[in-house]
């Protein structure tokens, strides 16, 4: 099954709010964001490269959950719930994406119900794939 793709103008509306609000960070291949279990400070969305979220399996194997790209976000489950990161994040490749916490882009949020939508969508998007993945499990 073909996954639907996100509008780019979510993703371009977003990266311009990301620009204002966020916090950059770069990453080279190889480099931890965050370890499973690390309390959230915010939630990210990607502009470039690749991270990989991942476990460590009882046997201390590594387990790839997910791939993030260009113009998708993550995090925010963990962030919004005030619960532990569920999962590592590594840098596959270099990577640049923002650091987006609630208190840095409420305001901006609160001018602009277009971008209430997209930071909407693109948290919905995230959730699509690994539903997709779960069901063709069955």
């Amino acid at each position: 099954m073909a996954l639907p793709q996100v509008p780019s103008t979510h993703f371009d509306t977003l990266s311009a709010l990301a620009r204002a609000a966020g916090i950059p960070k770069t990453l080279r291949q190889g480099d931890i964001l965050h370890l499973q279990g690390d309390a959230p400070t915010g939630f990210y969305l990607v502009e470039s490269g690749e991270l990989q979220s991942y476990v460590i399996s009882e046997e201390g194997k590594q387990v790839v959950i997910e791939v993030f790209s260009p113009g998708m976000l993550f995090g925010g489950a963990s962030y919004f719930n005030r619960l532990p990161r569920p999962t590592s994040i590594m840098a596959s490749t270099p990577a640049r994406l923002y650091l987006l916490r609630l208190e840095d882009i409420l305001p901006h949020l609160l001018r602009s119900p277009a971008l209430i939508e997209a930071l909407c969508g693109l948290l919905c998007n995230s959730i699509f794939p690994l539903s997709v993945k779960i069901a063709s499990l069955a």
